[in-house]
């Protein structure tokens, strides 16, 4: 029985990455992106994220090569669908593809997480297709409360 979703680009290398996974921040506004080459511009990076339909407000470079920024969004909508279009996507010169997770939110930082981590207000990227299925069942629950029929 597999358990695990090896179709995307984030098992692409197999690295353990246990205790980073563990404990992945509830969606927010905010996008954290990693694995960009040096020196990317934020003009690479809004290109990409314009590319997918994604509204910010800010971007910002956490170090100093520019290989992690965080993305605010405008609204919660937008940072799912742009995490779930823009997550494997090639960025700046030499095109990398970009891991992206979500940020910290209003709510701060989920509980265990590494220092570093919520010093930065940044977390592990989870596969869009975990998410998809979440935000799915999530709505389908929603609607069963709601006494709403599914079968469209």
């Amino acid at each position: 029985l597999l358990t695990k979703d090896y179709s995307s680009q984030g098992n692409l290398y197999g690295r353990h990455r246990i205790d980073k996974m563990t404990k992945p921040y509830a969606p927010s506004t905010s996008l954290h992106i990693s694995n960009m080459p040096d020196n990317c511009t934020e003009q690479d990076l809004a290109n990409v994220l314009a590319s997918v339909g994604c509204q910010f407000s800010n971007i910002r470079f956490l170090d100093e090569q520019h290989h992690i920024a965080i993305v605010q969004c405008l609204t919660l909508d937008n940072a799912i669908s742009t995490l779930c279009r823009a997550h494997g996507r090639l960025v700046g010169n030499p095109p990398r593809p970009c891991r992206i997770g979500f940020g910290h939110g209003v709510t701060g930082p989920s509980p265990g997480s590494r220092r570093s981590q919520s010093q930065h207000g940044m977390q592990s990227p989870v596969a869009p297709q975990m998410l998809l299925a979440s935000v799915r069942q999530q709505q389908g629950s929603f609607h069963a409360d709601q006494g709403v029929n599914q079968n469209f």
